[in-house]
């Protein structure tokens, strides 16, 4: 998760990390090595959105590919 926020002060400012949280007050977001987590209320959001971490692809399983081989070949 990408969170765009505004401190009190006015300071604008980008946590990148995993969502812990949500609640009525506002959302909490593990950024960085600690596991606490920072929250930050609603108000305090001028931009969120979902970052995608996608993994490499999985392996065939080779049973799978032998059996689908074999109802092709009948």
């Amino acid at each position: 998760m990408s969170v765009k926020v505004r401190d009190a002060d006015g300071e604008v400012r980008r946590l990148r990390g995993d969502l812990v949280s949500t609640d009525e007050r506002g959302v909490t977001v593990n950024a960085g090595d600690t596991n606490s987590g920072e929250h930050v209320d609603y108000d305090q959001i001028i931009k969120a959105r979902t970052v995608f971490e996608w993994g490499a692809a999985p392996k065939p399983d080779k049973r799978a590919k032998k059996k689908q081989q074999k109802e092709v070949a009948r």
